[in-house]
């Protein structure tokens, strides 16, 4: 009963401190958030199988798997291709204000929209902006070179121009 207790204090405490990180350290934590979940859930496995039958086993082994499910979410929305249309998707499909442009953006706030709910949407929505990405550096890639090609020709006629004139 006492593993049981200290690693549900030890998950306890480490999730409270997590969700108190700024959004804009967020990329550079969630690795190592997700292999903290993975320690855990190896230690809630090894712990003896009577503590499995206490209501906080099944608390913790919860808070682990919700956990283990939401930070590939959190990864994905920190992706730089995620824009600020993606972002008023999300807030309207968990109907919860998410403060996705304020300085003090905390992981909890985003944690507090019940993403679990809308899990399949979310990886929509990721793909989603990772293909419109794409998409727009291509449509640059293509505007530069049509930019640098109208240039050669304005470049040449010039030249062409001016030869004519001697």
């Amino acid at each position: 009963l006492e593993k049981l207790y200290n690693l549900y204090q030890k998950v306890t405490e480490t999730i409270a401190r997590w969700q108190e990180t700024p959004w804009l350290e967020i990329t550079d934590e969630v690795v190592c958030m997700k292999e903290g979940i993975e320690a855990y859930l190896n230690e809630c496995k090894r712990l003896p199988s009577e503590s499995k039958h206490y209501p906080a086993y099944k608390e913790l082994k919860q808070q682990l798997d919700d956990m283990e499910t939401l930070l590939p979410l959190v990864e994905m929305l920190a992706d730089k291709a995620i824009k600020e249309r993606h972002w008023e998707q999300l807030i309207t499909l968990t109907q919860k204000d998410i403060p996705y442009q304020s300085e003090t953006f905390l992981l909890k706030d985003l944690l507090a929209a019940d993403m679990l709910s809308v899990q399949e949407d979310i990886e929509d929505i990721s793909d989603s902006a990772s293909k419109q990405m794409k998409i727009e550096k291509q449509l640059r890639e293509d505007a530069e070179e049509a930019e640098r090609a109208m240039d050669k020709e304005l470049l040449a006629a010039a030249l062409q121009k001016e030869r004519a004139i001697e």
